[in-house]
């Protein structure tokens, strides 16, 4: 028999906390302030007298303030297995939960993450984050500090510090004319009236390497 689940917000408050700690089981909305230091909160199958939780229960998440540090939310009963913990980095970050019926060796019950609202997302920090294959990002994304920055809105990327460009228009391609010999050693020989074909010659192999490989990694249009 198919069995349904109401949702439903637990008539308790709000439970305000600044310290890794347990959620206390008869507070739907709980308020994070991770300004002393980062905070662990962790959601249990039973209250703070040791009942079991309801299914149906939803408990709402919100970081309420601290710039520097975050907040990890853990269900000490996941609705599936290899779950991970969910991170609440900005102020006004929230997660909503609900907890519903087992289905697993569990027989309790399982958190389930419904929602995930990010009120900043401009910069996330996506430390830990492996996406999916075939997955987008839209806006600006900076890797690694300033190792590499994407501005996906208006095409423009940055490398090692430098801001996000648009595509650079690259060189002509060179022809080479001169009837010179490219020194097989990439070393160029003093100029003389018989050898400055001879360094024309390898100057422009070498340039056009250069001009050929930057065409083929995108950074010329």
């Amino acid at each position: 028999m198919i069995k349904n689940v109401l949702p439903f917000f637990l008539d308790g408050g709000i439970q305000s906390v600044s310290n890794s700690e347990d959620w206390n089981g008869t507070s739907s909305f709980v308020q994070v302030d991770t300004s002393g230091g980062a905070v662990l909160l962790t959601l249990k199958d039973t209250d703070e007298y040791g009942k079991p939780i309801r299914h149906g229960v939803m408990v709402v998440v919100t970081k309420s303030a601290g710039d520097t540090f975050g907040v990890v939310i853990n269900c000490d009963s996941d609705f599936s297995t290899g779950s991970t913990d969910t991170l609440l980095t900005f102020v006004n970050d929230s997660a909503l939960y609900l907890y519903k019926g087992p289905s697993d060796s569990n027989d309790k019950g399982e958190w389930v993450l419904l929602s995930k609202f990010q009120k900043n997302t401009d910069e996330q920090d996506l430390s830990g984050y492996a996406p999916l294959a075939g997955a987008d990002f839209t806006g600006s994304l900076t890797v690694d500090t300033d190792l590499i920055e994407f501005d996906a809105v208006n095409r423009r990327i940055g490398f090692f510090g430098e801001s996000a460009v648009i595509q650079q228009t690259g060189p002509v391609t060179l022809i080479d004319s001169t009837n010179g010999t490219a020194a097989t050693n990439n070393t160029l020989v003093a100029v003389t009236d018989t050898s400055s074909n001879d360094n024309f010659a390898t100057l422009a192999r070498e340039v056009e390497a250069l001009r050929s490989s930057l065409e083929n990694y995108g950074l010329l249009g």
